[in-house]
């Protein structure tokens, strides 16, 4: 049970932001490795357990929250969710997930819709949509009135239609994969005027042309009624790349007429593919590239950082992607089994105006050692808290691991239209245990002008007295720019999944929760943005050029410094006037690496990190 002197602690304080220095967990927690067998995922998981009885939802103190809907089957990802959560911009909200409430095979398992009609969620829907028996769930508007949901079956896909939005009755058209497979974990957006155009992503299951696993793409242009492009591998991923493409390794965004996706596991790189012509052409980004080239769960490989099976993807008002993603560490073995290590903390953060990451074992390091290229506050966003503020991470219990790893993961990421970035992740956090394993609660971080400047404070979500006993994970943060967040999280009262046999199947409840703004923080800096551009080029060679623009004469002064904080380089500017001034960095010197470069403004001073190459 909870020590008695926590729960008076929460419930005397009654804070969820916190404004703490980054504490790294102990080497116990951040060595703990754990052996895997590599299987392929299965569709239809059963379960030997009982069921247990439902110890109800408790009330909400925090912030306004919304009880959707439950699950007792509570496998709704095997790693990365995939686009549930739909905003409209006349302010109507959908959301679907996989509802399954007999145990242990679930045959009702489908899909689950519930709808928020511009005041309030409707009541918590008692089955699923189809008439057979399906799984993970996407959701997508369809042309002007419409809306769709694609999910998998047994050996095929079954695609629900209607052509008016919150009623009405769904006509479901089965969609075969190629001879062969048995498509399954499937993604689907709209793009285009009016929602015209689908796509959708799905995994193989089986392996094809080449792959063990495929990723399949296909696109509809009038709404899904025809697919024009059906069941194709884009170029770029298929067997000329990668071994396969793993289980729910990918996640899609849209807008407008651009159409993006994200793949990305612990065995292949992080790529983005993006069209901005309705998915006619693509381009491909690396934005991490895999140490260990086609991997393929045979051969011995050293210890190296890595995505850890959860990533995030969302476009801006300018159809700039933004990425997050859960940081781990893994090591493969020579028989068929790898080692993870479920202590590892971090959530990464990239956008198209960054630099991208090498192959280096040591690129995704959350914690500054030597190859690392990660750096707080830049592309390193966000992390367990130390919520008791005494220097260390209490995390002392058997740490609680999903599909996705580390303490930090299952991130989602959103940009406002003031270009605000919103993340929310699930964080193991100290304080909350049931007696044996820490709760994770779901955490956000927002940063302002486009992911530069992020802000100290961290919101726990689920910090009050009504989630002491509560696991949160899987947030979807909802794409509408208004004056608050949407976000929708999973709650269990156990942590882990019953399906994996860690606990009895219960009821989860699906809540949607509304959170101002203003309550958030945003990224601030005591100089104003207008005054200095960023660094250019970034990354650079020889030389980096900025413009600063004093509003009164002061001294200037940069330095360059390694991810130390050891003074490289010094450039003394003197005096400068009111007016814009280009200012010149010689940096041929400097080895290729990560470096912060730090411009003082008389008493007040701005950091960047710059890449050399």
């Amino acid at each position: 049970m909870k020590k008695l002197i926590t729960i008076v602690l929460v419930m005397l304080i009654g804070l969820q932001a916190w404004s703490t220095d980054r504490v790294i967990p102990s080497k116990d927690i951040r060595q703990k490795a754990v052996k895997i067998k590599h299987q392929r995922p299965i569709k239809d998981l059963g379960n030997p357990y009982g069921v247990l009885e439902n110890p109800g939802l408790k009330s909400i103190v925090a912030y306004p929250e919304a009880d959707l809907g439950v699950t007792q089957n509570d496998l709704q990802t095997n790693s990365t969710l995939g686009n549930r959560f739909y905003m409209y911009p006349e302010g109507q909200m959908v959301f679907v997930w996989t509802i399954g409430m007999t145990p242990t095979n679930y045959p009702d398992r489908g899909t689950a819709y519930n709808y928020w009609d511009g005041t309030s969620w409707q009541p918590a829907p008692i089955g699923r949509i189809e008439s057979t028996r399906t799984g993970w769930p996407s959701y997508a508007p369809v042309g002007t009135t419409g809306e769709a949901v694609i999910a998998h079956r047994a050996t095929d896909l079954l695609f629900s239609k209607r052509e008016s939005r919150f009623s009405g009755t769904w006509v479901q058209t089965p969609i075969a994969g190629p001879t062969g497979t048995e498509p399954a974990w499937p993604r689907m957006i709209p793009s285009g005027t009016d929602n015209q155009y689908l796509h959708y992503l799905v995994n193989s299951y089986t392996e094809y042309n080449g792959q063990g696993m495929a990723l399949l793409y296909s696109r509809s242009s009038d709404g899904g009624q025809s697919w024009e492009v059906q069941n194709a591998i884009i170029d770029e991923l298929g067997p000329d790349y990668y071994y396969e493409i793993g289980a729910d390794a990918y996640v899609m965004a849209s807008r407008g007429e651009t159409v993006a996706y994200l793949v990305g596991s612990p065995w292949m790189d992080l790529v983005l593919m993006k069209s901005n012509d309705n998915g006619q052409t693509w381009q491909k980004t690396i934005i991490w590239q895999h140490p260990y080239p086609f991997y393929d769960f045979t051969y011995v490989t050293d210890t190296f950082y890595c995505v850890d099976n959860s990533i995030a993807l969302t476009l801006d008002k300018d159809n700039m992607a933004h990425v997050a993603f859960g940081i781990n560490k893994v090591q493969g073995n020579s028989d068929g089994t790898y080692n993870l290590y479920p202590g590892v903390d971090g959530i990464g953060y990239w956008n198209e105006s960054r630099p991208t990451f090498s192959d280096n074992k040591m690129a995704l390091c959350p914690y500054g050692f030597e190859g690392s290229e990660m750096i707080d506050n830049y592309n390193l966003i966000g992390w367990s808290q130390d919520v008791n503020g005494n220097g260390q991470l209490d995390i002392t219990l058997d740490i609680m691991f999903y599909r996705s790893i580390g303490l930090s993961t299952m991130p989602s990421i959103y940009v406002d239209d003031q270009d605000n970035v919103y993340v929310a992740y699930a964080s193991t956090t100290e304080g909350y245990d049931n007696g044996t394993n820490n709760f994770k609660h779901i955490w956000m971080r927002v940063a302002s002008n486009k992911g530069e400047l992020w802000s100290g404070t961290f919101t726990d979500i689920m910090g009050d007295i009504s989630h002491i006993f509560d696991e949160g994970i899987w947030p979807q943060l909802g794409q509408l720019s208004d004056n608050n967040v949407y976000l929708i999280y999973n709650v269990d009262p156990h942590p882990g999944l019953s399906v994996d046999g860690d606990h009895d199947p219960v009821d989860n409840h699906q809540l949607c929760v509304t959170i101002p703004k203003d309550q958030l923080g945003v990224g601030t800096n005591d100089i104003e943005l207008t005054s200095i551009s960023k660094p250019f080029p970034n990354p650079a060679t020889d030389k980096i050029f900025l413009s600063i623009s004093p509003k009164e004469p002061v001294n200037i002064c940069i330095e360059i410094t390694n991810l130390a904080g050891q003074v490289l380089k010094r450039f003394d500017y003197g005096n400068k006037t009111v007016g814009t001034h280009l200012l010149s960095i010689n940096t041929s010197s400097l080895k290729s690496g990560y470096y912060l470069l730090t411009i003082y403004s008389g008493a007040e001073k701005l950091t960047y990190p710059v890449l050399i190459r």
